[in-house]
């Protein structure tokens, strides 16, 4: 499940409007739409009651939008949390013609192992 559907979802319970939420997720209305469609769709529930003046839950929208939020607020302390995140280990190799390897990637693949230690680089010159 995507949570950017899910935060569309509550914005919309908060403001009653596609509209009102469009803009204040910086979002065409289609999409809004798309991402209500489409979790509708997912949970094979009607959360909404679309109305001339705007949008109002339904009994089953109320019962989401709890556990909707309850999402949302795990996956911000996840993304807060400096010790889930860890430090980026791990190799990457890189092919690349040999003008970048010689000219440009030096310098980037210095400054990648200055900011994360924990990342061996390799790299490979290709025709």
């Amino acid at each position: 499940m995507d949570t950017r559907v899910l935060a569309t979802f509550v914005a919309l319970a908060r403001t009653g409007s596609f509209t009102a939420t469009a803009v204040e997720l910086h979002l065409a209305q289609s999409t809004v739409t798309a991402h209500i469609k489409a979790l509708e769709a997912e949970l094979g529930l009607r959360l909404l009651d679309r109305l001339p003046v705007g949008a109002t839950l339904t009994d089953a929208g109320r019962r989401t939008l709890e556990k909707a939020s309850l999402v949302l607020d795990a996956e911000a302390a996840l993304r807060a949390d400096p010790d889930v995140r860890g430090p980026i280990e791990g190799t990457v190799g890189i092919v690349a013609p040999e003008s970048l390897c010689g000219h440009l990637l030096p310098a980037v693949i210095a400054a990648l192992q200055r900011r994360h230690p924990g990342v061996e680089v390799t790299l490979s010159p290709a025709g």
